[in-house]
């Protein structure tokens, strides 16, 4: 009769030495920054939000009346919408002799009778995919 602890668990048993510790280092890095106060955003080389951590979402509901989509929202749009020129923030970022980048931004509303505006700082970094 088989033990229920000699089952492999979602493929976990089969992996050797070094892809489990891949596996913990991964799990270690995204509990990091899951639990981190400071904002991360990701987004892909086509320029869409692909995850934001909690602190994120935090900060970001504090500015929602600021913002042109519900922070609920923000995962799987481009961040061009975030930006009034568009071109310009791509360029940074699509050159890595520019990261990383720092800057102050400001966000207003775009409705022109709303009364509000927040300048939190910013730091763009790239990490690379090397695979």
């Amino acid at each position: 009769m088989s033990n229920v602890l000699d089952q492999p668990v979602d493929g976990i048993a089969q992996l050797d030495t070094d892809q489990l510790q891949a596996h913990h280092d991964l799990l270690m890095f995204r509990a990091m920054v899951e639990h981190s106060p400071s904002n991360v955003i990701q987004a892909n080389r086509d320029f869409e939000v692909t995850y934001m951590n909690p602190a994120s979402y935090r900060t970001l509901s504090k500015i929602q009346h600021l913002l042109p989509v519900p922070v609920d929202q923000i995962v799987g749009i481009c961040i061009d919408k975030f930006h009034i020129d568009p071109q310009r923030i791509r360029r940074i970022l699509e050159d890595p002799r520019n990261l990383p980048h720092q800057a102050k931004i400001e966000a207003r509303s775009r409705d022109p009778g709303a009364v509000g505006q927040a300048r939190p700082s910013t730091r763009k970094a790239t990490i690379s995919d090397h695979s």
